[in-house]
């Protein structure tokens, strides 16, 4: 559920009440901008206290987008795929902080396998050895 809802510079930033890490004390964030907010405003009554921004359990919606997949004769892929191309796009295009609070890990070391950005580093590094 919701915990809170603030905006800053049209971006949303939603707390939740109840995620995986809340035993140890984290906060989870989650960052939505205009184009998510348009997205989730068709699903979502902020006006009830009790809203729940995904009342789907994450099985379900692997299956759901499996079921999509079938349906529309494309490459099956998974939500966490999904999930792993925008924190790489995010990490290579904002840096691996701004990647590691929209994936809401505690450390940067987790963020950092996301980041492609030392590989092409890498690669060009040995292209100028000749």
């Amino acid at each position: 559920m919701i915990q809170s809802r603030t905006e800053r510079d049209g971006v949303w930033i939603i707390e939740l009440e109840h995620h995986k890490t809340q035993h140890f004390g984290h906060q989870r964030r989650l960052y939505l901008n205009a184009r998510a907010q348009e997205i989730i405003g068709r699903y979502l009554d902020l006006s009830k206290a009790e809203a729940r921004l995904f009342p789907i359990q994450r099985k379900t919606l692997g299956q759901a987008v499996k079921d999509a997949c079938i349906k529309a004769a494309v490459p099956i892929f998974t939500p966490h795929w999904l999930r792993h191309s925008a924190l790489t796009l995010i990490a290579d295009s904002s840096g691996t902080e701004s990647a590691q609070r929209v994936a809401g890990h505690s450390t940067p070391a987790m963020t950092i396998r996301y980041s492609t950005k030392a590989d092409k580093a890498a690669a060009e590094a040995v292209k100028k050895l000749g």
